[in-house]
C-alpha cells in the first residue's frame, strides 16, 4: 500500500467520476469530500456499491480518544498532542437480527470481499430520491455520526433456526483527527437548528446536563507514581493532594437531541481539553475531567442510552494554550 502511490490518493474505488459525471453531482471524490461538508445546499453524488442494510435496534457506537498521558507525580498529568494525529477512533458494533437466509448470505458475502482491511461505504439511505432539504441524511451511516468510510474486523454468526439468523458486525474507522472531528457531528447542509445545538454545547465547557441518578465512582489508592513511556513506573506514598476521581455516567432513555447535545460536548473536548462538572450529593463539588471514551446504544426511535468514563485532572487544558 505504501508503495503503490495511493496511500493519500484521492481517488477512490468507491467514487467513480463516469457515474458522477451529471453537472449536478459532485464530479470527483476530491470535490465530493470537501464540498459535501461545506456546501449549504448539497449536490448529488452516488457511490458504488455501498453497504446498505438496515442495523436493528441494539446496535451501539464506540468513541475512543488517544493521547499521549505522561504521569509527573502527585496525581499530576499531561495530555500531549504531539505524534498524535488521528486521534478519534470510532467503531460501530452493528446487529443484524432475525435475518432470512438471502439477506444473511448478502451481508456475509459483502463483508468477506472487503477483506484485508479494504475501506467501503456504509450508507443506509442513498441520496437518489432524498428532498434537497433532506439531502444531508444520505451522509449518515447511523445517524448522528457523518462517518461513511469503514472496515471491518469480524463477523459473528448465529443461527438460530431455520431462515432466521443473527450477525454482530464491527465497523471501524481511525481516520479521525483533531482538525477533522468537527465533520463527525456537523456539515452545513444539515438544518439549522441541529447546526446551532452543536455551536452551543461545543463552547461549554461545564457539563450542564444531569446524568441518570445512578452514577459509578472510582478513587485510586493515592500514591506518587512517576511514569514515561521510556521506563518502568516507579511508586511511592501519596504528597499532598488528594486521590483522583473517576467517574462513569449514564445517560438512560435520552432523546436524539439531548444525545446531540451530549455529544456535541464531549467530542469539542477530543479527551484533551477539560472540563468541569459537579458531583451529587454527599460529597457535592465541582471538579476538573476530562473525557476518556463514551458508549452509545440505539434502544429504538428517539431512544438512546450513553455511558461516558471521565477521569479527574487538576490541570485545566486548552487547545489554544499550545499543547
Amino acid at each position: 500500500m505504501f508503495n503503490s502511490g495511493k496511500f493519500w490518493n484521492l481517488e477512490k474505488d468507491f467514487y467513480s467520476e463516469p457515474t458522477n459525471a451529471s453537472p449536478a453531482n459532485y464530479n470527483t471524490y476530491k470535490e465530493f469530500v470537501t464540498g459535501s461538508k461545506v456546501d449549504n445546499v448539497l449536490k448529488n453524488f452516488e457511490y458504488e456499491d455501498p453497504f446498505n442494510f438496515i442495523p436493528s435496534y441494539g446496535s451501539s457506537v464506540s468513541v475512543g480518544f488517544y493521547s499521549n498521558m505522561q504521569e509527573f507525580g502527585d496525581n499530576y498529568t499531561n495530555s500531549n498532542q504531539g505524534g498524535v494525529l488521528n486521534r478519534i477512533a470510532i467503531s460501530l458494533n452493528l446487529n443484524f437480527s432475525s435475518r432470512g437466509d438471502l439477506e444473511s448470505e448478502n451481508i456475509i458475502n459483502y463483508i468477506k470481499s472487503k477483506e484485508g482491511g479494504q475501506k467501503f461505504i456504509f450508507q443506509p439511505t442513498a441520496n437518489a430520491g432524498l428532498s434537497q432539504q433532506n439531502s444531508y441524511k444520505s451522509l449518515y451511516s447511523i445517524e448522528p455520526y457523518f462517518s461513511q468510510e469503514f472496515s471491518c474486523n469480524n463477523i459473528d454468526i448465529e443461527h438460530q433456526y431455520i431462515d432466521h439468523n443473527n450477525i454482530s458486525l464491527n465497523f471501524i474507522n481511525q481516520d479521525y483527527s483533531q482538525f477533522s472531528v468537527k465533520n463527525l457531528l456537523k456539515i452545513n447542509s444539515m438544518p439549522q437548528h441541529k447546526k446551532d445545538i452543536i455551536d452551543e454545547y461545543s463552547s461549554k465547557y461545564h457539563l450542564d446536563i444531569e446524568p441518570s441518578y445512578a452514577i459509578t465512582r472510582d478513587e485510586p489508592l493515592h500514591l506518587t507514581r512517576f511514569n514515561f513511556a521510556s521506563s518502568r513506573a516507579f511508586d511511592d506514598k501519596g504528597g499532598v493532594n488528594r486521590s483522583v476521581t473517576n467517574l462513569e455516567l449514564s445517560y438512560n432513555g435520552i432523546t436524539d437531541e439531548i444525545l446531540l447535545k451530549l455529544l456535541s460536548f464531549f467530542f469539542s473536548k477530543q479527551g484533551h481539553e477539560t472540563f468541569t462538572f459537579t458531583l451529587k450529593k454527599p460529597e457535592e463539588k465541582t471538579l476538573n475531567f476530562f473525557c476518556v471514551n463514551i458508549e452509545h446504544t440505539y434502544l429504538y426511535k428517539n431512544s438512546n442510552d450513553l455511558t461516558v468514563r471521565i477521569e479527574e485532572d487538576y490541570i485545566r487544558r486548552r487547545y489554544n494554550w499550545g499543547y
